[in-house]
C-alpha cells in the first residue's frame, strides 16, 4: 500500500458541502461588499454615507435581535431538520437581496433588503453553526474551522476584484443579477445534505 495514502478524507463529505455552500454564498457577497458604498452614492437619490451607515446598522441589528429567539426555538427541537430547513430558508431568502437592489432608487428600498439581509442571515447562521458543530469530524475541529475561514475568505478575496470589473464594464445589474446566481447556488448546494439529515433524524429517533 501507498505509505502516504490518507486513511480518510480531511473533512467529512457533510461538513464538505456546508464548506463549499459558505465559500459560495461568501464568494457572492465579495462580489459587491467592497463597491456597495459606491452603489448607494453614485445611484441612491439622496445617497450618502449616513445612508450606508444606516444601511449597515438595519443588517446588523436585524440580526443580531432576531438570531437569538431563532436558535433559542431551534434548540428546543428534537433532530436536525428544523435546523436544517431553516437554515437552506435563509440561505435563499439571501438572493432576494441582490433583486431589491436592481429596482432600488431610494434610501428605504436600500433599508428593506439590509433588513432582508439581516432576516435571512438570522434565519440562516444558527442552523448552519449547530450542524456544524454536530458534525464536525473529532480531532480535526481546529483544521475544519480553519478550512472554512480560509475557503470563504479566499473567495471573497477573489471575487472582489471580479466585481469592481463587472460593475465598471457591464454595470450595476449585471452585478446584481451575477450576485443573485451565485447565491441560489450556494444554496442549492446545501440540499446535497438533507438524506443526511432525514438519515440522522430517524436513528436519533426525531421527527423525519
Amino acid at each position: 500500500m501507498w505509505p502516504f495514502r490518507r486513511k480518510r478524507p480531511l473533512v467529512n463529505r457533510f461538513i464538505r458541502y456546508l464548506i463549499i455552500s459558505d465559500t459560495v454564498l461568501f464568494s457572492a457577497t465579495g462580489l459587491v461588499a467592497p463597491i456597495f458604498a459606491v452603489f448607494i452614492t453614485d445611484r441612491i437619490e439622496g445617497g450618502d454615507l449616513t445612508v450606508v451607515g444606516l444601511a449597515a446598522t438595519v443588517f446588523l441589528a436585524t440580526k443580531s435581535i432576531l438570531q437569538l429567539p431563532i436558535s433559542w426555538l431551534l434548540d428546543r427541537k428534537k433532530g436536525e431538520r428544523d435546523d436544517f430547513l431553516l437554515m437552506v430558508a435563509g440561505s435563499f431568502l439571501f438572493t432576494a437581496v441582490p433583486l431589491i437592489y436592481m429596482v432600488s432608487t431610494s434610501p428605504w428600498h436600500i433599508y428593506l433588503a439590509q433588513f432582508v439581509f439581516g432576516m435571512a442571515s438570522a434565519m440562516n447562521a444558527p442552523g448552519w453553526l449547530a450542524l456544524f458543530t454536530r458534525h464536525i469530524d473529532k480531532e480535526r475541529e481546529a483544521f475544519s474551522w480553519a478550512l472554512h475561514s480560509t475557503s470563504f475568505q479566499g473567495g471573497m478575496a477573489a471575487t472582489a476584484a471580479i466585481g469592481a470589473f463587472v460593475a465598471k464594464t457591464f454595470g450595476f445589474q449585471t452585478l446584481f443579477l451575477l450576485h443573485a446566481f451565485f447565491l441560489a447556488l450556494g444554496s442549492f448546494i446545501l440540499l446535497f445534505v438533507y438524506r443526511d439529515i432525514l438519515d440522522g433524524d430517524k436513528k436519533l429517533g426525531g421527527r423525519a
